[in-house]
């Protein structure tokens, strides 16, 4: 039997050029072994429809919702990413795009669909699987640690599945 495996990074300003290079493929070195360049044409991203630059995308996520004068701290948590994937065995069977909708559907609903940065499916590797940046803005904050609580990771390990 197949489970869904949901994992979650937390990124900061100095991890999403890294980040955006590798989810959307802006380099021909790869140091993942695993990524068949003759297949990178089949990725795709299920929010923006054509590349972005992620640091301007999260500040404009950040300040069109923040209330707060002060500044963004350097070390602050700007995206968390989870990589949702399940096993060969489940994508030979399962119809992957619907099984990538509904997981951006449940973290949309989840975290709130104007926090979600980029939702790139990678179909290019071993193993399809869905890179989802959610920028952690809860009550006008953004706060990486009140949106993804102990018990809230619990929740989503239990839902997510459903």
């Amino acid at each position: 039997m197949s489970k869904i495996v949901a994992r979650m990074a937390k990124m900061k300003t100095g991890n999403l050029g890294g980040i955006q290079r590798h989810n959307q493929r802006e380099t021909d070195n790869h140091s993942n072994k695993d990524i068949d360049v003759t297949r990178s044409h089949l990725n795709y991203d299920l929010v923006n429809p054509a590349t972005i630059n992620y640091q301007k995308r999260v500040k404009e996520i950040i300040d069109s919702q923040r209330t707060s004068t002060r500044a963004v701290r350097k070390d602050a948590v700007l995206v968390n990413e989870w990589i949702i994937t399940s096993d060969k065995a489940f994508f030979e069977t399962a119809d992957s795009k619907a099984f990538f909708l509904d997981s951006l559907a449940y973290f949309s609903k989840r975290c709130g669909a104007q926090n979600i940065v980029y939702a790139t499916v990678h179909l290019d590797e071993s193993t399809p699987h869905m890179h989802l940046g959610i920028v952690p803005m809860i009550e006008q904050k953004l706060s990486s640690k009140q949106m993804f609580t102990r018990e809230t990771l619990k929740e989503i390990q239990d839902e997510l599945p459903a």
